[in-house]
Parts: C-alpha cells; sequence; structure tokens
C-alpha cells in the first residue's frame, strides 16, 4: 500500500499485518518505569470531566445531551426540547422524511419535548431518546427491526430495510437507553435491563469464518458471526445502570456487580476467549464497580458543531474500562496482557492479523488526549531513527500516544508493496522508514509541519514565500503533490491541495532519495 493511497484513506485496513497493539498496551515499556503507576498502560479520554464522577449515583448525572455521528448533531437544550440537524439519509431526522446524502439540513429540526437523554449509532442509522415520562422513542433506519417489527414508512436508497421518518414508542418505564452500531440497550424502572438488535463486526476469529458470509448463510438467525435479537429481550435483573457499544455491552448490578455481554474475541467482555466470538448471556465478571464504558470512556459528544471529519482517537474498539468504587481505573481487552489470538480474513482483512489482549481487568491510567501531546513527540523525532527508538519517544511521558506500527504481511505479493509505517492519532499521522526500519518520512495531516513553519490552509505562493524556494509540481494526479525546490534545515517538504488551491497535507522527507521512494 502506498503513501499515496493512505493519505487519500486515513483508515488503515487490510493488507496489513499488525505487529504492534496500539499504545494504551504493555508491549513497550515506558521510558520512565521506575514506579507501579508509570508502568500501567495509558487511554485517552476526550475531556476528563466526562470522568470525574461523584461518590453518589445518580442516573440523571449520564444522561446525554449533545451527541455527534455520521454527519448528524442531536441536542437537548436548557428547556428539554430535542433538536437535530445534518444529514437524513436514513430518516434519523425524525422529520418524516428521507433525503439523499447531497441534502443537508443546517436550520435544526425540532424532535421533542420533554427529553432527557438522546443516543444515535455511530453509523448514524438511527437515533434515541428518552423523555422525562420514561417513554424510549427511535427513529431512522430499522435495520434488523430494532425500532419495530415491520414499521418503516419509507424506503432508504440501497437498502432491504426501511426507515422510520418519525419518532415511535420502543419502550415504556424506562429509566436510561444507550444506542449502539446495530443495537439498544435499556434499563427500566424495575431493574431490569433489556437488549435487542445486533452485534457484528468485521473481525472474527473463527477459522470458518467466510462459509457464514456466504449468500445461502448469510441471513440465518444461527449465524456464529452476529448475536442478534429481533425484539427487546430481558437479559438482567436487579441493576442500576446498563449500556452497550458498538458491539459488546455491560450492566450494573445494585451492589456494584459488573456484567458483560456481546463480542469477546479479544477479552474484551473481560472473561474469557471461546469458540464463539460472543458471549450470548450476560456474565458477571467484577465486583465494586461504580462506572463502565465500552470502546469510549465518556458520555457526552465534545463538539458543539459537525466537524469536517469524524476523529476516533479516544475510541478503542477492543477494550472495557470501568472505575472501580475506590476511584482506580481498569481494563480489559486488547493489548493489555500476553494472550494471543488470531484474526480471520473475512470482512476488511486480506491477511490474518495476531493481536495480544488480556481476558480480565488490569490496572490502567486515563489521560485527556491532547494533540498538543502527539506533536511534542513527532517533534523529537530525527532522521535515521531506528523505530525501537522511535516506538520509545511515543511510548514517553507525558503520556503515551496512540499509534500502531504496520508492516506488510510476510507472505504477500510483491505487487502489495513492502509497508513500513506507524500510523498515529487516528491517521492523522504517518511516519514511514526505509528497508532497514529507520525513519524517512512524516506525513501530517493535521496543524501542519512540526517546525510549525508551514500550516494547513496555507496557499502555495505562501508556503513558497516562507520556504525561500520554489515549491513545484512534482505528482500531477487528481490533486496534485508540490514540493520545495531546495531542503530547509535538513527537511524535503512536499504539500497536498485542496480544491481551493490550499493545503490539507504537509510531507516530510529526510531527502529527495527519500521522497522520491516515497511518492
Amino acid at each position: 500500500m502506498s503513501a499515496e493511497s493512505r493519505l487519500r484513506d486515513k483508515k488503515i485496513y487490510a493488507s496489513l499485518w499488525n505487529i504492534m497493539e496500539p499504545a494504551g498496551t504493555d508491549k513497550a515499556a515506558p521510558v520512565s518505569a521506575e514506579t507501579e503507576e508509570a508502568e500501567e498502560p495509558v487511554f485517552y479520554a476526550d475531556t476528563m470531566e466526562e470522568v470525574a464522577l461523584t461518590d453518589q449515583f445518580r442516573l440523571e448525572n449520564y444522561y446525554i445531551t449533545n451527541k455527534i455521528t455520521a454527519q448528524t448533531r442531536y441536542y437537548i437544550d436548557q428547556n428539554a426540547v430535542l433538536w437535530a440537524y445534518g444529514s437524513n439519509n436514513y430518516g434519523q431526522l425524525g422529520n418524516g422524511e428521507v433525503n439523499d446524502l447531497d441534502t443537508f439540513y443546517r436550520d435544526p429540526v425540532r424532535i421533542s419535548g420533554n427529553a432527557v437523554s438522546v443516543d444515535a449509532s455511530v453509523n448514524g442509522y438511527f437515533f434515541i431518546y428518552l423523555t422525562s415520562d420514561g417513554n424510549l422513542y427511535g427513529a431512522g433506519g430499522n435495520i434488523h427491526d430494532i425500532l419495530g417489527k415491520g414499521q418503516g414508512d419509507a424506503d432508504i436508497a440501497g437498502e432491504s430495510y426501511r426507515a422510520v421518518t418519525s419518532p415511535v414508542l420502543l419502550m415504556e418505564n424506562v429509566a436510561y437507553a444507550r444506542a449502539g452500531k446495530e443495537s439498544i440497550a435499556a434499563l427500566r424502572n424495575d431493574g431490569t435491563v433489556w437488549w435487542w438488535g445486533r452485534y457484528e463486526g468485521t473481525y472474527h476469529v473463527s477459522e470458518d469464518s467466510l462459509l457464514y458470509l456466504n449468500e445461502e448463510n448469510i441471513q440465518s438467525e444461527d449465524n456464529p458471526l452476529w448475536m442478534q435479537s429481533t425484539a427487546p429481550r430481558k437479559i438482567l435483573d436487579h441493576c442500576i445502570y446498563a449500556v452497550t457499544g458498538d458491539t459488546f455491552g455491560a450492566a450494573i448490578g445494585e451492589n456494584g456487580e459488573l456484567y458483560t455481554w456481546g463480542r469477546n474475541i479479544m477479552g474484551e467482555c473481560g472473561t474469557a476467549v471461546t469458540g464463539d466470538d460472543f458471549l450470548r448471556k450476560p456474565r458477571k465478571v467484577l465486583d465494586d464497580v461504580q462506572m463502565v464504558w465500552p470502546e469510549r470512556i465518556g458520555f457526552n459528544s465534545t463538539e458543539e458543531e459537525i466537524p469536517e471529519s469524524m476523529e476516533y482517537n479516544t475510541t478503542y474498539g477492543f477494550n472495557m474500562f470501568v472505575r472501580m468504587k475506590g476511584g482506580n481505573f481498569m481494563a480489559s481487552g486488547e493489548g493489555l496482557g500476553d494472550l494471543k489470538t488470531e484474526t480471520q480474513i473475512t470482512g476488511d482483512l486480506v491477511y490474518p492479523e495476531e493481536h495480544l489482549y488480556s481476558d480480565t481487568f488490569v490496572p490502567i491510567r486515563i489521560r485527556e488526549y491532547a494533540e498538543t501531546e502527539i506533536r511534542s513527540s513527532l517533534q523529537r523525532l530525527k532522521w535515521g531513527m531506528d523505530i525501537d527508538e522511535v516506538c520509545g519517544i511515543l511510548d514517553r511521558e507525558p503520556g503515551r500516544q496512540f499509534y500502531t506500527v504496520y508492516r506488510s504481511a510476510p507472505d504477500a505479493p510483491e505487487a502489495e508493496g513492502t509497508d513500513r509505517y506507524i500510523d498515529v492519532g487516528d491517521g492523522d499521522y504517518q511516519l514511514e522508514f526505509d528497508s532497514t526500519l529507520r525513519l524517512t518520512a512524516v506525513i501530517m495531516q493535521k496543524g501542519g509541519s512540526r517546525s510549525g513553519i508551514f500550516t494547513m490552509g496555507m496557499t502555495k505562493e505562501e508556503a513558497e514565500k516562507l520556504a525561500g524556494t520554489e515549491v513545484r509540481l512534482y505528482m500531477d494526479d487528481d490533486e496534485g503533490i508540490y514540493w520545495t525546490e531546495e531542503t530547509l534545515d535538513g527537511t524535503r517538504y512536499g504539500f497536498r491541495l485542496d480544491d481551493s488551491g490550499r493545503i490539507y497535507a504537509v510531507l516530510e522527507c529526510s531527502s529527495r532519495e527519500a521522497f522520491l521512494d516515497l511518492w
């Protein structure tokens, strides 16, 4: 996979063989590890306010009043009115219509009064909201009959399921509810937990996974590649909290017991991995738990407007996080232990991948995610550094960075190319290495150059003036790559320009030869 294709696609998927887990693992020890605390893996939250819980448990403290996902924003104002704006291709604005992707509602649409909490599918399929009288409503794409069997009053382009374009009542006497990618978890006033929809991922560990993706088996209710309930199903009693992530969920019992269910291919449910990709019945895995978060530590979205592109720097798809009653944090799942599993060739994967994980909860630390920390680490990198030395800098205090090391699968065809790079910060930065695994290039897709000379949004002419040398076209494709005629302080710079002629990516290379090798 070329740097060219990775620059166009920030998310790195199939043709890669993962040889190091995301930061927040114990595979690369911190440089400063003199204390037990320094050795604890670090994970990131968008804001520490989200994890500053009060001693007294109150459900209303965890209501969601601002949710942004897949080009749609939902928010509840100070008068308890729920509003939404953005895309409506699944009917997810609840305004009685379905629109194509070219339609974007900029003026907020009023959905309901007396709203206390709102949540939505990460893909934007549907949303749910809870009212002050305990009624749970939903609207949008009725995928897997999640909004009611047979419900739907409009077709959705390219989909077999229909849209529920106006909110429908899903359940009464509800105290709290959350939406997964294709599922819903609800806690009722009587302490019962209900779950419905589907858990399904593109990663699987069973060797016969492909068998169940063929046309004959894909719709089978017994297909082992997912966990499904087409109607609300009671799964627990005597609980005070319930939540679901995209593919696994959790609940807290009256005395602080933690119950988990759903996908468990890397111990994310905090229990032993089996031949089944899913923990299909809730299991108690921990005591004395104050709060639990599947995949992401937090509740509300931190943005106040829909961003140009969604960021997932604080989302960990194979980890469960808990805060204990004593105030300490723990996690289970990917990158936290020395157990091994191999994901098979399904979905986005072209080659099998080996992962380390822990199926029990281990101590961790939580830090607030800050772009400045990543940039500070990147500024310390020098050309020619060995890949292990680079990882040591990325791991160094004040906190480990979110990164993954990639290289081509050992049996990849030569035509696939040879990948040797580190993906940092959800693909916002990539570090490239030569055949001896020494640093030769840095690709910046946020902020600007490490030196601060060139920033995103500059014109070619502005960059040329600051560089003091000509910036000329190097590669004439759909967008074009420009580079500086001369090196600046030992670095050859390149730029990607958007349709308006402004920089949206900065390419830094150790030499002209490294630039030519990369592009």
